[in-house]
């Protein structure tokens, strides 16, 4: 069985006391600790990775290869910057954890929070909001930050939870829901009609299917098989959906920003709107920066129909 890389989030509550002598460092000069222990780690991690970064290099080239909207003079360096995606996703969520408690910290030196005005304008309503964070950069860490701006509950699939939270921000209004626990979807309304916020990742169903719940949505000059679960949630709520951006900016340096609000379908043809509307919002912003940092590429057999994209027009 592969190794984790050095810095997780999941394992990162075994070593608190590691941690702390980082958070007392401060921000900089942990950056450079951490940054040095993962190199000298990176081999040893990399060894017995499967499959090799050349190998995951060369299948999302491939792949990439295929979606006419992608520019193509990108692809090889997006390609490679994939393949080192899942450590640096979880280096850098890992940093941003160390500084959840201390929020002069958090927004004064490692993370620039913007579009708050996009989050009150979704709470006005009074239906209640569904917090959607985009698998974009060190995604992971998006929802605490937003609940540092609003009481979150979210739905998360094999993660030691309650764990990370006692190490990282237990003070923090933010609750997690493991699916499987209890009906996910009833829950999800509850909290929504509560006025309260509900938070799910909106590119692959949480149940890792692509069954009857999703559709052939245009994305990248391809398809993918979209889930309907968000859009169905934010009609049956009338809760307005906000989708959530956490980009790297520089070393040790991060952009939060909310975007603005998609307004709860009305109506069977306003779902298949609002899908549509969403996946062109996914695709604007993986465009705008390194398309390479969608963690959605690791599943893209799956979320493109497991076969070779069916291209628009073609």
């Amino acid at each position: 069985m592969s190794e984790l890389p050095l810095f997780t989030t999941f394992q990162a509550p075994a070593h608190a006391q590691w941690f702390r002598a980082l958070q007392a460092s401060g921000p900089r000069r942990a950056w450079q600790l951490m940054d040095e222990l993962r190199a000298l780690d990176e081999p040893f991690y990399l060894a017995q990775s499967e499959p090799t970064v050349e190998e995951l290099t060369t299948r999302t080239t491939a792949f990439m290869e295929q979606l006419p909207a992608l520019p193509t003079e990108r692809i090889p360096e997006e390609a490679a910057r994939f393949a080192d995606y899942g450590p640096r996703l979880q280096f850098e969520a890992t940093f941003i954890h160390l500084w959840l408690k201390d929020r002069r910290v958090l927004f004064d030196e490692v993370v620039d929070a913007s579009g708050q005005e996009h989050l009150a304008e979704a709470k006005s309503h009074g239906r209640g909001v569904l917090l959607l964070p985009l698998h974009i950069g060190p995604s992971y860490a998006a929802i605490p930050l937003a609940a540092h701006f609003t009481p979150v509950k979210t739905l998360f699939n094999k993660m030691n939870f309650d764990e990370i939270k006692a190490w990282s921000c237990p003070d923090l209004e933010v609750q997690g829901m493991q699916l499987g626990s209890t009906n996910a979807a009833m829950e999800a309304v509850r909290v929504l009609r509560q006025g309260d916020t509900f938070c799910m990742f909106p590119e692959m169903d949480p149940r890792h299917t692509t069954d009857q719940h999703h559709v052939p949505v245009p994305f990248l000059g391809s398809q993918v098989l979209a889930p309907v679960g968000p859009i169905a949630l934010s009609k049956m709520a009338g809760a307005p959906m906000l989708p959530v951006v956490l980009r790297t900016a520089g070393p040790g340096r991060f952009d939060f920003r909310f975007l603005a609000p998609l307004a709860p379908p009305r109506s069977r043809e306003d779902m298949d709107a609002r899908l549509l509307q969403l996946w062109e919002l996914i695709e604007h912003e993986m465009l705008r920066d390194h398309f390479g940092d969608w963690e959605m590429w690791f599943s893209f057999d799956r979320i493109f129909a497991g076969r070779r994209p069916e291209l628009v027009g073609a």
